[in-house]
């Protein structure tokens, strides 16, 4: 592929196009001298691969995690309803936060 068939394929590129993220390493090192085609790159990048940062679960992932981490330092304490006292574990209230789902890479289907 020549250069001016390599900007044309760049160009033509839509999130309907499915690049493994070895294709996607193997352009971007191509367009490594040219800033406007690694845009173009990192953009459809951006767009197929980090998505999934614009719903509302992965920002209540985020926060829930950013919590956990701020507990874990201070070590937060509780008391159960029979009036023991427990640790709070971070890893086990996430963990069942997150059960059921399923993360999948939309470049591996």
């Amino acid at each position: 592929m020549n250069d001016d068939e390599f900007t044309n394929y760049v160009n033509d590129l839509s999130i309907d196009d499915q690049l493994s993220d070895y294709e996607l390493n193997i352009l971007l090192s191509k367009a490594n001298n040219d800033e406007r085609l690694r845009d173009k790159l990192k953009q459809y990048e951006h767009q197929t691969r980090k998505s999934y940062e614009v719903l509302p679960e992965w920002r209540n992932v985020i926060k829930l995690i950013s919590f956990a981490k701020m507990w874990t330092r201070n070590n937060v304490f509780y008391y159960d309803s029979e009036g023991n006292g427990n640790i709070f574990y971070p890893q086990t209230i996430i963990s069942q936060e997150l059960n059921g789902y399923n993360v999948s890479d939309p470049s591996q289907w």
